[in-house]
């Protein structure tokens, strides 16, 4: 994998809370959701919820890819960002 000196890149953590009245999110979410979905259900949904931030930590150049990875991207997100200097 290619390392980059690009810009800083920042991982934040955030965590959703959510009460139902049901042991499984199935019934209001789905069998696959994304956050869009989660937002209906504790907004205008049968579900309650709260965000809250858990952590902001600087991601080092060399493991920006595999954090890419670790979320579903192709590890191109911030290819925009690279300054051209390879460091390997």
């Amino acid at each position: 994998m290619k390392e980059y000196k690009m810009k800083k890149i920042y991982k934040h953590v955030v965590k959703v809370t959510i009460l139902s009245e049901n042991d499984s999110l199935e019934n209001s979410l789905g069998q696959e959701w994304d956050l869009s979905d989660v937002q209906y259900a504790i907004t205008d949904g049968d579900c309650i919820g709260a965000v809250s931030h858990e952590s902001t930590d600087e991601v080092p150049s060399r493991e920006v890819g595999k954090e890419l990875f670790a979320i579903g991207n192709d590890g191109t997100f911030f290819d925009d960002l690279e300054s051209g200097e390879c460091l390997n």
